[in-house]
């Protein structure tokens, strides 16, 4: 349970980023004659601590009900939020949040995590040794397209990623569905968008009907060119596979490139990313 229960008490959010975090909150103020609902919605767009609950009146305890917190924007923002008395605050959590991914409380249930998805994120707890969290995925949701005017440009396939943390080691598993623009057009699929301490992985993709590439690489962006021709326009597959230690926050993107100079690859919606941190 959270309360305020003095005039000189408030919650506060301090975020990372400047970055769009949408902040609504219930509450029930009690008093002597009984209770009044009330509610206090906050759109953050700085870094800084900001007052996301204000303190009650006198002779008023404020019983917190319910508290979300969505990051709406596609930057990595880790929130904290405190409760400030008399000026010296007390952190109660940290949570690093992804695009689109929501930290919720309610009084019956705490503290738990969103995904992008929707979906809850949890941990696994083996022991006395918190080593693992639960399976998540990503799906992408529309199609992306590489046409770069410049043969073998790397782009971001824009919605498929996963967040990580520095020190913490992750397995993941892209696995994309793509066209190509001509079956003489080829391309390239690999990971990167973050500082790594190790990577390892295989990135694995057709060259024709009977034919595939397989690469294996210990650094992100990898291989460096494209291969030659795909077998098909539609309906076309990239796995990658692997496991990563970063050395700083971030995301780890799915990205990708066309052999071909203003011949498009197309991620098709529906390409997925499974992920799961495992130290």
């Amino acid at each position: 349970m959270i309360t305020l229960i003095a005039t000189n008490q408030t919650l506060e959010l301090n975020t990372s980023a400047t970055s769009n975090i949408d902040v609504s909150i219930s509450y029930v103020d009690h008093t002597t004659t009984g209770g009044t609902l009330g509610t206090q919605d906050t759109l953050i767009t700085s870094a800084t601590d900001t007052t996301i609950l204000s303190a009650p009146a006198s002779s008023t305890q404020r019983q917190v009900k319910m508290i979300s917190i969505n990051n709406t924007s596609t930057t990595i923002n880790a929130v904290t939020i405190k409760k400030d008395v008399g000026g010296t605050e007390y952190d109660i959590i940290r949570v690093q949040l992804s695009q689109f991914e929501r930290l919720e409380y309610t009084d019956m249930l705490g503290w738990e995590v969103y995904s992008s998805s929707g979906g809850r994120k949890s941990s696994i707890n083996q022991g006395s040794s918190p080593t693992s969290s639960s399976l998540q995925t990503i799906v992408l949701t529309s199609d992306v397209t590489n046409n770069n005017a410049v043969a073998n440009t790397l782009q971001d396939v824009t919605g498929l990623s996963f967040p990580v943390n520095n020190g913490k080691t992750y397995w993941f598993k892209f696995t994309c569905r793509y066209d190509s623009a001509a079956t003489t057009t080829g391309s390239r699929w690999t990971v990167g968008g973050v500082t790594i301490t190790s990577i390892a992985y295989l990135s694995n993709y057709a060259l024709s009907t009977t034919g595939t590439t397989t690469n294996l690489a210990n650094n992100v962006d990898l291989p460096s060119t494209s291969n030659t021709g795909s077998p098909f326009t539609t309906g076309n597959i990239a796995i990658i596979e692997g496991i990563v230690t970063p050395s700083a926050d971030g995301d780890l993107k799915c990205r990708f490139a066309s052999e071909v100079a203003n011949s498009a690859i197309t991620a098709k919606a529906g390409s997925v990313v499974y992920y799961q941190e495992i130290i």
